[in-house]
């Protein structure tokens, strides 16, 4: 053709090209017509740029040099502008199939997570969706009661460092442990589709996830269930464990073999040590000793009483005999529960910390957890 319009030169793409190299072709000739910021790209190139950009954002900054690509700021307004409603969120699941495509075997290997939080009560009429925000609602029914809690379902890569919240239901009582089964059967079937491999749930340790492991037949002596056609394994979250250990020793003593893990002991030594120029636990403050409402919820209050320094300061004071020789089982019990803490809690391959290495089945590490498992069958609270 001698001097072609726009309009045949699209008709030629079309005829000599597949249609998605097509397409990108006339949005580039289009587009290169325009200045930066006045272009405009369809939702089909956004994904395709999302899928340059998860390969590589180094690639990515390349080829904006050579073709019209959205910029990194316009990907994330794509992304931010996606509402993401009560239940499944579909479009989600889409977008992770672009990520998903990039993974290697080994990062598609995932862990499904389960949080369950409270929420104060509070409702808003949103003028542009004409609808009232607040209220419980799981995505398919919503009921005029004010929410005044939250359940969180998301997606965790074991190896590799990334995570996806999938579905979140707000309802005005604990989510019943029936539907969230439900929910996680759908969601397993839908992260199977986009290639993800599933492994594990790991849960709170809220009365609904309680029930929620027994209708899957989870007991301590058998952590396998079968859902949505995978074989998985259930763990409560390390983090809430510890919590709820140091919540049952606020209140109660622990008892075993003729000795005695008291709060007691802790809070005297805080009392004692708080009082020194140069503190053998200086991490320690009145939130770690008397944890309002709100502070019991920090892991890393707990985690602070539950260690080494701490352990190690109780025995030097028993050892002078600042603290009663009694307190012997309360140093005793914190060093255990600081281990086995690391233990479950691991993300390091070679820390300096030998119980903070991912688990391997090494022998020492079989051997502290055959004997905290001993221990633990003779704990009385």
């Amino acid at each position: 053709l001698n001097n072609p319009s726009d309009e045949d030169f699209k008709k030629l793409c079309d005829k000599f090209l597949q249609p998605n190299l097509s397409n990108f072709v006339k949005c580039q000739f289009e587009q290169s017509k325009r200045s930066s910021h006045g272009r405009r790209y369809s939702i089909d190139l956004k994904k395709f740029s999302l899928s340059l950009y998860f390969f590589g954002p180094k690639c990515y900054r390349l080829l904006q040099e050579t073709f019209c690509l959205p910029s990194y700021r316009s990907l994330c307004r794509f992304i931010e502008n996606i509402e993401f409603s009560p239940g499944i969120n579909k479009t989600l699941f889409d977008l992770l199939q672009l990520k998903v495509n990039q993974f290697e075997e080994l990062d598609r290997v995932c862990a499904i997570c389960i949080d369950e939080m409270s929420l104060k009560t509070n409702v808003f009429y949103n003028f542009s969706k004409d609808i009232i925000i607040g209220l419980e609602d799981n995505g398919s029914i919503r009921r005029n009661k004010p929410a005044s809690s939250a359940t969180v379902i998301m997606a965790k890569g074991l190896k590799s460092s990334w995570k996806q919240p999938l579905a979140y239901i707000l309802s005005s009582t604990t989510y019943s442990a029936y539907d969230i089964k439900s929910l996680l059967n759908d969601i397993i079937l839908s992260l199977t589709k986009v290639g993800l491999d599933v492994v594990c749930l790991i849960s709170d340790m809220g009365s609904n996830c309680i029930e929620l492991s027994k209708i899957l037949g989870v007991t301590p002596d058998n952590t396998e269930f079968s859902l949505g056609g995978k074989h998985l394994f259930y763990y409560f979250d390390p983090p809430h464990m510890i919590k709820a250990l140091r919540n049952n020793l606020l209140q109660n003593d622990f008892i075993w073999d003729n000795k005695t893990a008291s709060w007691g002991d802790i809070r005297s030594f805080f009392e004692k040590d708080s009082k020194n120029l140069n503190k053998m636990a200086p991490k320690l403050t009145t939130s770690h000793i008397n944890p309002t409402n709100f502070e019991k919820m920090r892991v890393k209050l707990a985690v602070q009483v539950f260690s080494n320094t701490v352990s190690a300061a109780l025995e030097t004071y028993v050892n002078l005999g600042a603290l009663p020789p009694t307190a012997v089982g309360t140093y005793t019990i914190v060093s255990i529960f600081n281990k086995l803490f690391d233990i479950f809690n691991s993300s390091s391959l070679n820390p300096t910390n030998t119980f903070r290495n991912a688990f391997s089945g090494k022998d020492y590490q079989l051997k502290f957890l055959s004997d905290t498992l001993e221990f633990l069958n003779k704990l009385v609270v």
